[in-house]
């Protein structure tokens, strides 16, 4: 039997999450811990905060860290202590945490200790591993024994998410960040491995899916007796780590903790982007994202993993609409709409308009009908030629009819939920906005506010020596 398939041999999945003890880890969220505490309400604190944040998320990603972090991450201190930061701050929870990132994150101990302990409790002669990219597998090799490594093979995203695997896959990551990546079992037999503490729940998102070759009949989780069990390693730290304090830190605070790191997107399904103050932000693959030129020119952009993002000034990675309310998105369509009816109502109800319109190609203009079109609670004309003759007298370009045509059939609408015109308006919203913001000069800021709307801007960091 081939270790990958068209899903046709699925019949059962287990799932075991592989808890680890990492006493470096440990030691390092409880001072990280601290660290939050003592940074609430100050920006520049909290930016220092964040710093650590991404290194443990590359961590549980199972990826090592740059060779020159602790060097970067000294220069970032410097650069705060320039800007206020008082030198005091660095010499409490700040150093310890750089002394542990520079000499005791060893991820390849964690590789070792999780790959030999899946080797022992899978039932295959082999297993397989997924990598997002060749950096992930060329640090799993460098860890693999000589006795180890034939027995681990690399399986990439797209074979995860489009096949099934007749074998055991081991998967680094805390499980809360595979509700999206597993959409199904993707396998006979699934290792996660993260570190003690974190939730094992949520792991699979959806336990409904097509059946083999995707026939009619639907697969559950009752179908597929789907198990769920955990086991728990301890992973030894490098020689001379000697933990700093003896403090614990407790559950609770650890699991609210580990949901502030985690609430990052993972290296699974995004893709890291270097901002332009050197901070780590992920968009995720195969999204649409609304995007910024160098020179200013607006248009979308779906990533894919390799992407270098040097030809792109800003990626709105983000828009916010909770907070919107059913009164803002009616208020913000009325806003929209008045723009080609304030122009009829300034040029005067006459003769003379219904002439002009009709050169334009409206159908069924006369005085009454332009007066209904014109009033601010109508909506638009009901057919395409009158709405299009309106439009242009207006003066909006042939580019916007879509947009107004849209607009009219989001208000008539009474199937279109509340949440699906907050997306859309709050986009149209933001669009208008950023254009506005660029046509004169202005700089984008990493979050803008737009009246109950919240925009994520992320400015990929540019290459100076390009």
């Amino acid at each position: 039997m081939s270790e990958i398939s068209e899903f046709s041999n699925f019949s059962s999945c287990s799932i075991e999450i592989v808890n680890y003890n990492f006493p470096p880890l440990d030691e390092f969220l409880l001072l990280l811990n601290e660290l939050k505490i003592s940074s609430f309400n100050d920006e520049l604190k909290t930016s220092v905060y964040t710093k650590f944040k991404e290194i443990t998320n590359r961590l549980l990603s199972g990826r090592a860290l740059d060779d020159d972090v602790a060097e970067k991450t000294l220069g970032y201190f410097k650069k705060c202590n320039q800007a206020g930061l008082p030198i005091e701050f660095f010499q409490s929870s700040p150093k310890r945490l750089l002394k542990i990132v520079k000499d005791y994150f060893e991820i390849k101990v964690i590789l070792q200790a999780a790959i030999e302990a899946v080797i022992k409790k899978s039932p295959h002669d082999f297993i397989f591993v997924f990598c997002s990219d060749d950096k992930d597998w060329d640090e799993i090799s460098s860890a693999l024994s000589s006795e180890n490594a034939e027995k681990v093979r690399r399986i990439n995203r797209h074979t995860i998410r489009h096949k099934y695997i007749n074998h055991s896959l081991l998967i680094f990551g805390p499980a809360y960040w595979f509700s999206e990546f597993l959409s199904f079992p993707c396998a006979e037999q699934i290792f996660i491995v993260q570190p003690n503490g974190f939730s094992t729940h949520k792991v699979i998102k959806r336990d409904i899916f097509s059946g083999p070759n995707n026939a009619n009949n639907l697969w559950t989780a009752n179908k597929t007796n789907i198990s769920i069990t955990s086991m728990q390693i301890d992973v030894h730290p490098l020689k001379g780590y000697e933990k700093d304090r003896p403090k614990e830190i407790d559950a609770i605070t650890q699991t609210t903790l580990y949901s502030d790191i985690i609430s990052v997107r993972s290296s699974i399904d995004s893709c890291e982007v270097i901002d332009k103050d050197g901070f780590i932000k992920y968009v995720q693959l195969n999204k649409n994202y609304l995007t910024i030129s160098l020179d200013g020119r607006l248009g979308s952009s779906v990533f894919s993993g390799e992407d270098t993002f040097e030809d792109i000034g800003y990626i709105v990675s983000d828009i916010d609409y909770e907070d919107m309310t059913h009164e803002d998105v009616d208020n913000e369509l009325k806003s929209q709409m008045e723009r080609w009816k304030t122009p009829l109502r300034e040029y005067g109800l006459n003769q003379g308009l219904v002439d002009q319109l009709g050169t334009l190609g409206s159908i069924k203009a006369n005085i009454q009908n332009v007066r209904n079109w014109s009033k601010k609670n109508s909506i638009a004309p009901l057919y395409s030629q009158d709405f299009i003759a309106v439009l242009s007298f207006s003066g909006i370009g042939k580019e916007e009819f879509s947009y107004f045509f849209k607009l009219a059939k989001i208000i008539r609408s009474k199937s279109i939920s509340l949440g699906h015109k907050k997306s859309d308006i709050s986009k149209e919203i933001v669009k208008k906005e950023i254009s506005s913001r660029l046509s004169n000069n202005f700089s984008l800021p990493s979050l803008l506010t737009i009246g109950n709307i919240k925009v994520h801007i992320i400015e990929p960091q540019r290459n100076i020596n390009g």
